[in-house]
Formats: C-alpha cells, structure tokens, sequence
C-alpha cells in the first residue's frame, strides 16, 4: 500500500528494507579498525614454536633448574592442586619436555626434575 502512495505522489518507488548485516558484512567492515586497534599486540603473542599450553610456563621454568622437587613442593610453589600440577606435567611432556620420576625413600615419595 505504501508503494501505492509514493509512486502516486512522487512517482517513486517503495526504498527496499535492508535486512541488516551478515556476520560476514560485519566482519568485513569491523576488521580493518580492530586490527589497526589490537594488531601490534596480537603479534606479541604470535609463538607458533611452542608446544605447550602458556599456563604450564611457570612450572616449566621451575623445572629448568634442573632441582628436584616433590609433587606437594610444586603445589605450594605455584599454588595450583595436585591434580593441576600433574595435568600440566603431562602436557609438558606431550610437547616434549623430557621431565624424569624417582622415589626418594627418605622422605617416602617421587622426585620429578628435568635431567637436562
């Protein structure tokens, strides 16, 4: 109806309704101000040669000194629990970190170090 009125007082057409944006129009128009924004320190963090998640970094570097330490040593060191520690030794290990188990019978419990 309202296509009626324009072009009988115009002599125009009805303008067609814009659905919005896609996610792709979106993207594509958001994309180059965000990375002008954000894409200095997206660089920063750009390691393709790491292998292991980032927050297993902090018991990695307590591993590289090469000191042994107990499972309950490494809790209170980094704070985290048991089940965290170990979860985060086996993906240092699955990336290739080479981290060696040895029971200490003086104190009746494992050592892990990296022999390296």
């Amino acid at each position: 109806m309202l296509g009626r009125i324009f072009k009988s007082i115009f002599g125009l057409q009805e303008p067609k309704k814009q659905k919005g944006y896609t996610r792709a129009q979106l993207a594509k128009e958001l994309e180059p101000g965000l990375n002008a924004l954000f894409g200095a320190e997206y660089e920063k963090y750009s390691n393709k040669k790491r292998k292991h998640p980032r927050y297993c970094d902090p018991l990695r570097a307590i591993m590289e000194s090469g000191r042994p330490y107990t499972l309950s040593q490494l809790q209170k060191r980094l704070g985290k629990t048991k089940g965290t520690v170990a979860h985060e030794m086996s993906q240092l290990r699955k990336a290739g970190f080479l981290i060696t188990k040895k029971y200490d019978k003086k104190i009746s419990a494992y050592k892990y170090r990296n022999p390296s």
